[in-house]
């Protein structure tokens, strides 16, 4: 299970899951604007860790994929504004995109 930090401090949420610091090779995606700041690492197309300030709203979805190291390099759309909806099949796991 992926390390998970979460507090609050003076009322802004913060929430660790995984990998927060850079290393060589990794991609970084960050969105931000004055209520929400959110990180993302990357290695290879699947994530190892997530830093969400503000909104934490599907922070549990990340956690599954950092815990999963599930690929989604395949997916060209912004990444920290999917809004994921997970579907079991018999299978295995499907990530579908809700637009």
């Amino acid at each position: 299970m992926p390390r998970k930090i979460r507090s609050t401090f003076f009322g802004l949420v913060t929430l660790c899951l995984g990998r927060i610091r850079q290393e060589e090779g990794d991609e970084i995606f960050v969105e931000e604007d004055r209520n929400v700041y959110r990180r993302l690492i990357m290695k290879d197309g699947v994530p190892e860790g997530i830093l969400f300030q503000g909104d934490i709203a599907h922070s549990g979805i990340w956690q599954y994929m950092i815990k999963s190291k599930i690929d989604i390099s395949s997916m060209k759309i912004r990444f920290l504004r999917l809004r994921l909806l997970i579907l079991r099949n018999r299978r295995s796991w499907e990530i579908c995109v809700e637009k």
